[in-house]
């Protein structure tokens, strides 16, 4: 069984970081003290440690460790033994790269799909979808592969809303575009 949490933003205008999913994440890692975190997405270039330590800030008033997956000399294994998982928003294309490259983007998958929690914001929620088509991310770095963990039969791009992107969206033209890459999908 899949235990996963998949959220469009970390943090709501307005809110501190993950606080509006507070109460959904102590219902996902109900009796678990320690989680990985995954920082590879970098929001706005900031550093592994960095970013590892504002999420840590963040669950450290739910009495649950962050250890950032950068940090083990073997990953694979870390991902293995793992309680849980939460991957930060950032760069999808920057998630995917770094995912490949260490070997990871299957080995957390299967985790997950053999029960591990697990959280996803941002580009952390996209890697649960179908493929990375239609995330609205700058593309920084190339993945070897667009296709994503296909935890859930469709693809998502999150967003973050404001009273000005709000009027922005509703004023696009967005239909058209999600037709055409409905029709033009490989594997329907």
């Amino acid at each position: 069984m899949k235990n996963i949490l998949l959220a469009s933003t970390s943090a709501v205008f307005g809110e501190d970081y993950l606080a509006y999913l507070k109460s959904n994440i102590v219902d996902l890692f109900n009796g678990i003290d320690e989680i990985i975190f995954v920082p590879f997405a970098r929001p706005g270039g900031i550093s592994h440690d960095d970013y590892t330590k504002r999420v840590s800030d963040a669950f450290s008033d739910i009495d649950i460790r962050v250890i950032g997956l950068h940090t083990f000399g073997d990953p694979a294994a870390a991902v293995r033994k793992a309680k849980g998982f939460f991957t930060g928003g950032g760069n999808t294309f920057l998630l995917v790269k770094t995912l490949h490259e260490l070997n990871l983007m299957n080995v957390l998958k299967e985790a997950v799909e053999e029960g591990a929690p697990y959280l996803g914001t941002s580009a952390g929620s996209n890697i649960g979808g179908l493929t990375m088509h239609t995330t609205n991310d700058m593309p920084i770095v190339l993945p070897p592969s667009l296709i994503l963990w296909g935890l859930f039969h469709l693809t998502s791009t999150r967003i973050i809303l404001t009273p000005i992107l709000i009027r922005s969206i509703m004023a696009k033209q967005g239909k058209p575009e999600l037709r055409n890459f409905i029709h033009s999908m490989p594997y329907q």
